[in-house]
Order: structure tokens, then sequence, then C-alpha cells
């Protein structure tokens, strides 16, 4: 392997003998390779010069001899000058130099940064922000995410960077309160974002507004609670003291406390309640976490929001300075609902529960908690409730919501098969209809929840039970909700489970093949038939029979023909009502 001394004289053999002296600092060697004719701005491998390279490096004896040289102060690598570079550096030696000779310091690189830019991003100094700003350098270019360099100080937790750039514009506030252009926010929010408390404070003894909204509607304020704490709860106080307001809404209706309580921010909790922040307030519409509710989040509590988001440290505090357990949303959901919901909690509902929650209030679709907990298939939570409930006698295994529907329909229906097996095993509202007339049982069929279906067999659920279907149809029975929505598995397991030695299932298949054949599901008579081959036959045989009965209907109009004093024979709907199944009501006397 070659040795480094080597390396350097193969690299001057090949032309890259002035990038070398650069490196070296070497301004002999610079004007000597310029006097063997080393074009002075050649670029190497990377695209540098090597006046680039001097400048970066803080070379500033080669950077002095290549400018005596002729290089070219503003040429750029990617829009990198070699003031961009100095000012990354901290080469504040190499920067003066450049300035010197006539560097534009305002110049922009391809993500449109000024060389002030890159001191405040990048820069370990303040030296060199300095020194641009000495030189009449602007503070308020933007790059292309629309931060100001004291945006970057902020963002790059630079606090010395952020003083330096206040202190420029010590009776300006257009600087300190500038906007970013893409989201609004100001050099306030941006320390809030991210924690920068000592940049806050700078900011503040500046005099930057603690009343202004980017572009969310978001005071620094609500940007401070929506953190982990990071020291939160000492900022909450220096924000009140600067005159914000602890009460201050979103644009979308949502107080600090709010968002501190969606955040699971305890500390910055009670530090808002400390200083007189609402504790029941509601939010005026939808709350802006990703993936949010609307339904639910309008119109709730920051006790709501903590439980629907699982903030047990955030619930604790607000039950322990006295939250109200009843205040509900807009669409009626109380706190114990939402513990009750997707991924509830047991600890909060117990909570709640010991916090008096109303365990029998309603939602505007008039369910219970219990109703929402089989819903959702919290079954920790559900066991609380049911618990809770026998120990009162409230009897909400048996309430109904506005469909009809009690928490056991809600588990057959949303397939929730923990929920469906504690309920069950009950023994309440086994057999108890919705307003459509469905049972527990008929729903789970429908659905096509078999485990759930087996379950309630077990728990001893009637299985003849009838009920109005989709289509107008009536009296429909298990099978032909099975056939209706073709689950040929569904009605293999009825056949299997559902019926009891000595039961005449007849009457069920056969209403079962005839909504299949008026419906056109020939896959469905064809398992049907592979399950009961004796009444598929029976029903093959009365289907002949009607046919030719109807024929010789026909044939009797014909031999009538169109006389004004005869009528026509009636269709089979002109008198009565069709049924499911296609039959028509029997007629009137007078119609005979």
């Amino acid at each position: 392997m070659p040795s480094a001394r080597c390396l350097v004289l193969l690299s001057a053999a090949l032309g890259a003998r002035v990038h070398d002296a650069a490196i070296r600092n070497d301004p002999g060697a610079v004007r000597a390779a310029l006097a063997r004719g080393d074009f002075v701005d050649e670029t190497d491998e990377n695209g540098d010069t090597a006046l680039i390279i001097a400048a970066a490096l803080g070379s500033s004896e080669a950077v002095e001899a290549l400018l005596e040289g002729g290089s070219n102060v503003s040429a750029s690598n990617d829009g990198d000058t070699p003031l961009h570079f100095a000012a990354m550096k901290d080469q504040v030696e190499a920067a003066n130099l450049l300035l010197s000779w006539g560097a534009p310091f305002d110049l922009r690189n391809g993500d449109l940064r000024t060389p002030l830019a890159m001191a405040a991003w990048y820069g370990k100094s303040t030296e060199v922000a300095e020194l641009l700003l000495s030189k009449g350098a602007s503070d308020f270019l933007v790059d292309r995410r629309g931060l100001s360099p004291l945006h970057l100080a902020v963002l790059s937790m630079k606090a010395d960077m952020v003083f330096v750039l206040c202190q420029n514009h010590v009776s300006q506030a257009s600087l300190i309160d500038m906007p970013a252009s893409r989201d609004g926010s100001t050099a306030l929010h941006l320390a809030m974002r991210v924690g920068n408390q000592k940049a806050a404070k700078i900011l503040l003894a500046q005099g930057a507004s603690v009343e202004l909204l980017d572009k969310d509607g978001a005071t620094p304020l609500h940007r401070l609670v929506m953190q982990e704490d990071r020291g939160s709860a000492s900022m909450v106080r220096e924000l009140q003291v600067a005159g914000a307001d602890v009460n201050v809404r979103s644009s979308n209706g949502e107080s600090p406390l709010h968002l501190a309580a969606v955040s699971g921010n305890a500390l910055a909790v009670k530090a808002l309640l400390d200083i007189g922040a609402d504790i029941d307030a509601r939010t005026g519409s939808v709350a802006s976490q990703p993936g949010s509710d609307e339904e639910l989040v309008a119109g709730m509590t920051p006790l709501s929001l903590a439980v629907q988001y699982g903030k047990v440290a955030v619930v604790r505090v607000l039950l322990s300075r006295g939250a109200s357990t009843s205040v509900a949303s807009d669409a009626g959901a109380s706190p114990l609902h939402l513990a009750a919901a997707v991924g509830g909690s047991p600890e909060v509902a117990q909570l709640l529960l010991e916090s008096e929650a109303q365990i029998d209030a309603r939602n505007d679709k008039g369910q219970t908690a219990l109703h929402v907990a089989a819903a959702y298939g919290s079954e920790n939570v559900l066991q609380i409730l049911v618990a809770r409930d026998a120990a009162l006698g409230t009897g909400l295994l048996e309430a109904v919501s506005r469909k009809g529907h009690t928490p056991l329909h809600e588990a057959a229906t949303y397939g929730t098969v923990g929920a469906a097996r504690l309920l069950s095993q009950t023994g309440l509202a086994l057999n108890a209809t919705a307003k459509d007339g469905t049972t527990a049982f008929l729903r789970a069929v429908i659905e096509g929840h078999e485990d759930i279906v087996l379950q309630l067999i077990e728990a001893g659920s009637c299985v003849y039970a009838r009920a109005d279907g989709p289509l107008e149809l009536s009296n429909l029975t298990m099978l032909d909700f099975a056939t209706l929505a073709e689950r040929t598995s569904m009605l293999r397991t009825l056949f299997r489970h559902a019926f009891s030695d000595g039961d005449d299932r007849g009457p069920l298949v056969i209403g079962a093949l005839r909504i299949a054949a008026r419906f056109g599901k020939e896959r469905m008579l064809n398992a049907i038939c592979e399950l009961d081959l004796a009444s598929c036959q029976q029903f093959a045989a009365e289907q002949q029979l009607e046919e030719e009965e109807q024929g010789e209907r026909d044939a009797h109009v014909l031999r009538i023909g169109p006389s004004g004093d005869h009528k026509h024979a009636p269709g089979p709907t002109e008198h009565g009502h069709e049924n499911a199944h296609g039959e028509s009501a029997e007629r009137s006397k007078d119609e005979l």
C-alpha cells in the first residue's frame, strides 16, 4: 500500500496540485502550481474548487494566495460558494478574507440558504454570523422551507446564535415575530415545538409575541403543551407572565389544556390548572390529532380527551382536581363511553367509576358504555362494567339502544367474540329482539360471525327466530339470512349445529330454497341441496306443481278471451302482500 506521501505525489502528478496546496494551507505551493499553469478554479471529483476547500478548512493563507491568483470568489458547488463553506465550518478568518475580496454575503445556495443561514444552522460559534451581520447580511431572507436564520438557530438549539440575531434587531419585532412562510410558525412557536427553553427565554426577553397564531391556529402555548414535558411546566408560567391567555382557543376550538391532555403532559396539565385553566372546557370542533374521530372529538373536555388517548396520568390529575365525569361530547359520549371504546383502558374505567361516573349514561345512539364496550370488544372494560351493573342492579345488560340493540346485539353485529362470550354466559337478553325483529343470534348470522353463532347456540338462543330483512322482506329465518348473504360456510354451520335431533327443519329449508330461487342464487341452491336432499326434492316437486297450476290458469284465461264481463285471473301480487318467499297472501272471498 503506498504511503500518504506517495499519495500526495501521485495526486500532484494527476493535476490536483493546487487542491493539495489548499489542503496543506501552503500559499507557496499554490502560487507555484498556478505558475506552472494549473487552472485556479479547476474542480475535483466532488465538484469543489481549491478556494472552496481552503475556505472550508480555514486555510487562510491558501485562501489569500488563491484570491490573488484570480480564483472566482463566487464559484460554487451546487450553489454553495466558498463563503457558504466558511460560514458552515466556523472559519471566521477565511470568511473575513472572502468578504474583503467582494464575496456576495446574501447569495443563496440550492436550498435558498445564505451564508448567514448556514452559520445559524451549522455553526458552533457565533463569530461568522456576527461578521456577516456587521457587513450588512440580511437576516430576513428565508430558505426553501420558509425558514429565516433566526428560525434555523432556534431549531438547531443554538441559544447564543438566537441572542446574536435578536440583538441585531433589538428594536424590530418584525424579525423576532416573523412567521415561517410554510406553516406560519414564529421563532417562539418553534422554540416551544423543539423544547428550546433557552431560546424561548431570550425571545420573550426581546418582546416576542405570545398571541400570534400559526397556520393551524395555535399559539406558542398550544405548541408548548403538545410536546413531552421537557420542563414545560415552568415555561407555562413564563408564557403566562408574558401575557399568554391560558384558555385561548386554537382555530379548532382547543384550549392548551385540551392539547396537554392529548399529549399526556401531566406536568403541563397541573401547571395550566394552577394558573386558571378551565378544567371542563369543551372543544369547539375537532381535535387536531392525526386519525381522530370527528364524531367523538367534537365537544370534548380535557378529561374525555385524556381518556380517549389513554393518558392515565392525566386522567388521575384531572379527576383529583374535580373534573366532571358527566360532561358529554357533541355525540353524547361521556368519558366512560370513551373508556369503553377501542383500546379501552380498564384502569381508566375503574378510575371513572370510583369518581361516580354514571354507568347508565346514554350517547346520541342510545348506547350505554356496555353497548360501546361490546361493540369494540373491550373485554376487560366490559367485565368491570358488568360487575358494576350487577352490584348496582341497573339491568343494563338488557338495556336497548335506539335501534333496539342490547349489548349482546352489538357484540354479535361487530363480531367481538370475547364480548359475546362474556355477555351470553350471563343468560340475559339472549332472545331480545331489536326494532327490526332480529335477535343477537340472527345478527351474528347476518354478519357472518360463525364463532358467535356457535356460542349463542350453546348458550340457548332460539334458532327459530324470524325477523324483517333487506329489500322489504319479512319473516326471515336464520337460513334465509344466510342464503341472502350467500354465506355457504354459515349455512353448513347452521345445518350442523342449530338443529336438534327430531326437529322438523323442512319448512325452514324450503323457505331458504324459495329465497335462493327467487333471487337467482344458484350457488346457494346447490349448497342447500347438498345439505338436505330430501327437502330439495320436495321443493322441486312443489315448484313443478305450481308451474302446472299456473299453466292451467293461463289456459283458462285464453279460453275466456277478452270479453267485457270477465276479469283475467289475478297475478301473484295483485291481492295482498307478497312475503319473503314469493308467496301471495290468501285472496278474499269476494275475489274468489
